[in-house]
């Protein structure tokens, strides 16, 4: 298993575990090391084996160990201990140097190979690779974490991540979600960083391309396009990238994430074929027809609503303006305009269904009213309904 040091930064205590079949020695070291630096905690085994039974070799910050002693030498002492720590700092320290015993120790992976000797010099320079050795196993043991960290974060998300380099001929990182979007192996983008325009549809290709040649010349991207995965799905994925420039104003690489939007798409879909179907059917009636938010802003009439009270612009024009605005400009058609007023004021307030009111026009005529309030996804809405009473082929009034 990999070892993850947070506690400790260069400064801070270094604890050491020194192994040499020689107590007098290692006692030797541990004081000349203690002079050479207060940062020193050691701990000191004669054999591998009792290292391993006295001590948990994950408190330590580095293992220093001789060649040469019974049992188990230091290479295969380094052996066992890199097969369970393969990060740990391990600097043999040994007096039988040889080439053989070097080249051995590099194949095992030893950090550090030091031979012992005679001057005290030389335990400065022992404290000096111990100190070396530790700070670059905190460092990437740091580095390690907080990757760790990033992936975690990046996985625990549906959405896509993922880096390119500016001219998009290399993945620099992409998470798990292009195979769920995609359909096809994050391996395979690795291999052939374009091979994602291949899974997009060739109605929108170009877009996409286009879009990629914007972000290589520093614009972002903000763009929707569809993607056919390998089951034959197609789906509908929302794309976001900005461009990542270097001081001089260079882009360097881009990094952006997608989101899979099929379903907000289909909503869509369904809801514009339904507007499109009620519209027509809407404009069809012979009824008056008005529809207001809880803004009262007009958001549908159709040109039955127009004829019916003369309205000099269009039903589409009509959409958008305050609905009170428009009734005051009209309250010149009513018998009674101010009781016109007052009414609908009190039908919003009391928010109750009513049919079948009677209007009365100066011109003669009467209407019949519908008020029925209901809620939209935004909110409130009120919807009105106008009918001339008058049959304009007998001009009878109708009951």
């Amino acid at each position: 298993m990999s070892i993850t040091i947070q506690r400790r930064q260069s400064g801070c205590q270094i604890r050491l575990l020194h192994v040499d079949d020689d107590p007098a020695f290692a006692d030797l070291t541990a004081t000349y090391l203690g002079r050479e630096s207060d940062q020193f905690t050691i701990e000191t085994a004669t054999c591998p084996a009792n290292a391993f039974e006295t001590f948990d070799l994950t408190a330590f910050d580095c293992i220093v160990s001789d060649f040469d002693m019974p049992g188990q030498n230091g290479i295969e002492f380094l052996r066992t201990v890199r097969a369970q720590y393969p990060d740990l700092p391990f600097i043999l320290y040994t007096g039988k140097g040889s080439e053989d015993v070097a080249s051995d120790a590099i194949s095992a992976g030893v950090t550090e190979y030091l031979q012992k000797g005679r001057s005290t010099e030389q335990y400065a320079l022992l404290a000096n690779r111990i100190r070396n050795v530790v700070s670059k196993f905190h460092a990437e043991a740091q580095v390690d974490q907080v990757e760790s960290q990033l992936r975690d974060l990046t996985e625990a998300t549906s959405d896509l991540l993922w880096m390119f380099s500016s001219d998009w001929e290399e993945l620099l990182y992409v998470n798990s979600a292009y195979e769920d979007i995609w359909g096809y192996a994050v391996d395979d983008l690795f291999d052939d960083p374009r091979s994602f325009l291949e899974r997009i549809h060739p109605a929108d290709r170009n877009d996409v391309e286009e879009a990629m040649i914007s972000a290589s010349e520093g614009k972002p991207i903000d763009i929707e396009y569809r993607v056919t995965p390998a089951e034959r799905t197609q789906r509908w994925v929302w794309v976001q990238a900005t461009p990542i420039v270097d001081s001089s104003g260079t882009v360097r690489r881009i990094a952006g994430f997608g989101r899979d939007i099929t379903e907000r798409k289909h909503r869509e879909q369904d809801a514009a074929r339904t507007a499109i179907v009620l519209e027509t059917v809407v404009d069809e009636l012979s009824t008056g027809v008005l529809v207001e938010d809880a803004g009262r802003e007009i958001i549908a009439a159709n040109d039955a609503l127009c004829n019916l009270f003369d309205v000099p612009v269009s039903c589409g024009e009509l959409v958008g303006r305050d609905c009170a605005r428009a009734a005051a400009e009209l309250r010149g058609l009513f018998a009674d305009s101010d009781g016109f007023i007052d009414r609908i004021e009190e039908l919003l307030d009391r928010r109750e269904p009513v049919h079948g009111e009677r209007i009365q026009l100066a011109d003669g005529r009467t209407l019949e009213r519908d008020y029925i309030p209901y809620t939209l996804p935004g909110g409130a809405a009120n919807l009105w309904l106008y009918r001339d009473m008058m049959d304009s082929s007998t001009g009878d009034e109708q009951h």
